[in-house]
This record gives C-alpha cells, sequence and structure tokens, in this order.
C-alpha cells in the first residue's frame, strides 16, 4: 500500500515539476532577426543629411520604433545634430492602407528639441527619411500626443503630410561617430 502512495506521489511530482519550462527558457527560444536601419542626421553647417547604416538585432516581440529611438540616442554622428531627445519616445506607429506612415511622438519630441526652423525641418526629414526607409514609403505624418505636428516654425495640416526625400545626403564611416 505505501508503494502505491508513493508511486502516485512520485507520478504527481512529476507531473508538476518534470514539464514545466520556466519562462526564462521560453524566451531563449525566440530567434532574433538581424536587420539593416538607415539613421540620417542633418548637418545644419552645410545643410546635407548624413545616414549611418547600424545592423540590429530584434526579438519578434520587440517593436522596430523602440530599437530606432534606442538607436538614435546612441549614435550620433559627429558633426552632425541630435534627432531625438532624451526623452523622447515613439507612442505608435503605423502605415495605413494608404502607404502613409503615422508616428505619434510624446510630447518631448516637440518641446525638447530646441531648434531653429532650417533645423527642426531638417530633423523632421532626417526622421522621415529613416522611417520611410524602413517602412518602405514616401509619406509620413507626424503627430505629437496624437495631434498633428505643429511647432512655432512647422506647421502640418490636415490632409498633408511629409515626403522622404534622399537628395543632399551622403553615407559616412560608423568609426566617425
Amino acid at each position: 500500500m505505501i508503494k502505491k502512495i508513493m508511486a502516485i506521489l512520485m507520478v504527481m511530482l512529476v507531473a508538476l515539476t518534470g514539464c514545466n519550462t520556466s519562462q526564462d527558457d521560453q524566451t531563449q527560444d525566440i530567434p532574433k532577426v538581424k536587420e539593416s536601419i538607415n539613421l540620417y542626421y542633418p548637418n545644419i553647417d552645410d545643410g546635407k543629411y548624413y545616414f549611418m547604416t547600424v545592423a540590429v538585432e530584434k526579438e519578434s516581440e520587440k517593436e522596430v520604433k523602440d530599437i530606432i529611438v534606442e538607436q538614435y540616442k546612441a549614435n550620433v554622428i559627429k558633426g552632425t545634430g541630435s534627432v531625438l531627445s532624451e526623452n523622447t519616445q515613439i507612442k505608435e506607429i503605423d502605415l495605413d492602407d494608404e502607404g502613409i506612415l503615422h508616428i505619434d511622438f510624446n510630447d518631448a519630441f516637440r518641446y525638447e528639441m530646441n531648434a531653429g526652423s532650417e533645423y527642426e525641418a531638417m530633423i523632421i526629414q532626417s526622421i522621415t527619411n529613416t522611417f520611410g526607409q524602413y517602412y518602405d514609403t514616401d509619406r509620413a505624418i507626424i503627430t505629437v500626443e496624437g495631434k498633428l505636428y505643429e511647432s512655432g516654425h512647422i506647421l502640418l495640416e490636415e490632409g498633408s503630410y511629409f515626403e522622404t526625400d534622399f537628395s543632399n545626403i551622403s553615407e559616412v564611416d560608423k568609426n566617425i561617430c
């Protein structure tokens, strides 16, 4: 009788612990996808845009918008300006049925930019080029907290969008950072 009870307890113990995998084991099984992303940066001094190709590994659940924000903050090309402030985040990004990319930033994007009109336009163009190229579209609508982009220099009106422009662009060596 004791042997039967012990056997039943052992089967229950194995059933409860033997087939259980921890969450850490499950996340290690998610394949990482390697991608190259071009980050565009403005240079107010010469009026040109420079891009750097960064190789990233992403897990399927990590959104590309977060990776690009992290890469912009981690990589600044010497001689160019910063594109995103430390507190800037992308709240949402969506490519609609018409092929227009919608990028919604938090308030820090506008309030921490600290740029004159020409430099602000170059930052907007850099973002449009980076995300437009990645999402394979030539049109982007930028919003802040769900409202069309508006600053003291630029006003995006209903029905309009920013367009990619890959003229006046130069690639830089990553070692220049």
